[in-house]
């Protein structure tokens, strides 16, 4: 449960400090009230990712009977007694999306928020889910919006799914969300296997020829130095191997500085990046990288698109849709870029200027945001929505044609320098053609 820091007034009028554990700032407020207390201030506090998980963790393990009552009393006896189905286990994307689609069939069976939430929290199998549930639920019965309280599980819920859920439920398009919603987290899961498919292999590749390649100098080329010394040929190793071996024994010999280096540069890029400035430059870097940067603009625009569609369909103006919308990406390039079209709109200007003069999105879709001022802005966003996915799927292809052309070429290098430094003495030590020029042959 989160914890709120407050500042208020005792009934002398006297202001202090506290804090409080409560389900959100509506219940701070009512049992402050109840103690006759005025509050001032109110504010949740924050805590890193991992004392949230070890406080989450403590509080499973001292309150496991009580969870199981919450998560079902009628399921108390055959499941938490027999310890069998409650699963306390990490809260994967599979179990969000089924969430999802349980939440969308409940929604457009007309059940309100409260009664649909009730209905998952009994049927939810994921103990820790169910935790995320119920929060879900108070934070419903108390007057908030579901994506608020979805907002605090960024480990579970992705900023892009909330961004669509809260777009929903502002325009009152919540089962038309959840549909997009579940197909977002869908196609998400689905890129990212592609592309792990393709790097893991590859990137594990390119790593064991380079650990083989270190190993090979460190203990495999002063043994076979030592044969050749033997015969009286010192320092008849080939260039390449002996170049390469004062390479690796000066890095040995100057690691602490290499790796004090490095990480300072982290640092000092991380450290950056939190800067305005600095996370500007790394979302247009995102934006404009080689091979990665066209699919990172087409997908952050298929999410902008598909949740102004919705918005629009929902009776919203053009002016509000663009400000709920834009919830849906975090990259500051494109919000800066819709805020302007916003601040266009609301002057009386060209309000798509600003998406034509950044050069990041294809001139298709311009073009079409042109037109849609002229015909039905709506459709002509429907037709932009189903370009981009079409255009996502070709540029996937693209992506997945050039990866491993690209790893190919970086294991094929190594692996050459892998065969001229390591391979070829020792194949000349195998074969001893080096003794030929040791007897004067």
């Amino acid at each position: 449960m989160p914890i709120y820091k407050y500042k208020a007034n005792d009934k002398y009028g006297i202001t202090f400090a506290g804090k409080m554990n409560a389900s959100n700032t509506t219940e701070v407020i009512d049992r402050l009230k109840r103690k006759r207390i005025m509050p001032v201030k109110i504010e949740q506090v924050k805590i890193s990712r991992a004392k949230a998980r070890k406080r989450e963790a403590k509080k499973i393990a001292s309150t496991r009977k009580q969870l199981t009552y919450r998560v079902g009393a009628d399921r108390v006896k055959s499941t938490f007694m027999n310890k069998v189905d409650i699963n306390f286990s990490k809260v994967n994307v599979r179990d969000v999306i089924v969430f999802t689609q349980n939440l969308y069939s409940l929604k457009k069976a007309d059940f309100n928020n409260v009664h649909a939430l009730s209905t998952l929290l009994q049927a939810t199998d994921n103990a820790n889910l169910a935790l995320i549930v119920e929060d879900m639920l108070n934070g419903v019965e108390a007057g908030q919006y579901m994506y608020s309280i979805m907002e605090l599980y960024p480990d579970v819920f992705p900023p892009g799914y909330v961004g669509i859920i809260k777009a929903g439920e502002l325009s009152g398009s919540l089962v038309n969300s959840l549909e997009q919603a579940r197909i977002y987290l869908e196609s998400t899961t689905k890129l990212k296997q592609k592309l792990r498919s393709i790097l893991v292999p590859n990137i594990t590749q390119f790593v064991a020829i380079i650990v083989l390649l270190i190993v090979g100098v460190i203990f495999v080329t002063p043994q076979i130095d030592k044969i050749y010394q033997s015969f009286g040929l010192t320092g008849k190793l080939p260039p390449a191997t002996v170049a390469f071996t004062n390479f690796v024994d000066y890095i040995g010999s100057i690691w602490y500085i290499i790796v004090g280096a490095i990480v300072a540069v982290l640092v000092l890029i991380l450290l950056y990046i939190r800067t305005m400035e600095g996370r500007f430059k790394f979302d247009l870097f995102k934006y404009k990288m080689p091979v990665f940067g066209d699919l990172i603009v087409l997908i952050d625009l298929k999410k902008f698109v598909n949740a102004l569609k919705l918005n629009l369909l929902n009776g919203m103006r053009l002016q509000e849709a663009l400000e709920l919308s834009k919830e849906v990406v975090k990259n500051t390039v494109f919000l800066s870029i819709v805020e302007t079209a916003k601040n266009n709109l609301i002057n009386g200007d060209n309000w798509v200027e600003p998406f034509e003069r950044v050069g990041i999105f294809p001139s298709m879709v311009t073009e079409m945001f042109k037109m849609g001022m002229d015909t039905d802005i709506t459709e002509m966003v429907a037709k932009i929505e189903e370009y981009s996915e079409m255009d996502i799927d070709r540029k996937m292809e693209n992506t997945i044609r050039v990866l491993p052309e690209i790893s190919y070429s970086l294991v094929g290098i190594v692996l050459i320098a892998f065969v001229v430094i390591i391979m070829v003495p020792l194949m000349e030590v195998y074969m001893g053609s080096f003794l030929f020029e040791a007897y004067g042959m």
